[in-house]
């Protein structure tokens, strides 16, 4: 089986978990390999966690930015998903599976 590479599946920028939180601007407590107290400088508010099986997208309630894996299930039309499968996709860094979105048109690859 051919495997695609996974930046070809997005426009969006691939990240690792501390990527994303920086290029949103996120407030965060490192605990070794964790990150803890993750707040969004819009409101100093706690963003939100979600995912069917652990944490697979993070969101602030107040100005919507937000990130995701994209291993997770991604929302294609407002009563649709997908699921893209690790075995299908080629990753140029095992860690850089996530996705930002800053509310001012995503963290792009050219940017």
């Amino acid at each position: 089986m051919i495997r695609g590479r996974l930046q070809d599946a997005t426009d969006y920028k691939l990240m690792t978990i501390k990527e994303c939180l920086d290029a949103l601007g996120w407030n965060y407590v490192t605990n070794g390999d964790r990150f803890e107290e993750i707040t969004c400088p819009c409101s100093n508010i706690a963003v939100e966690f979600s995912g069917f099986v652990g944490t697979d997208h993070l969101e602030c309630p107040k100005c919507g930015k937000f990130m995701t894996d994209m291993f997770s299930p991604l929302q294609v039309t407002s009563g649709s998903c997908i699921v893209l499968s690790s075995k299908e996709w080629e990753m140029d860094d095992e860690r850089r599976h996530w996705i930002a979105n800053n509310k001012a048109g995503g963290i792009k690859i050219n940017t």
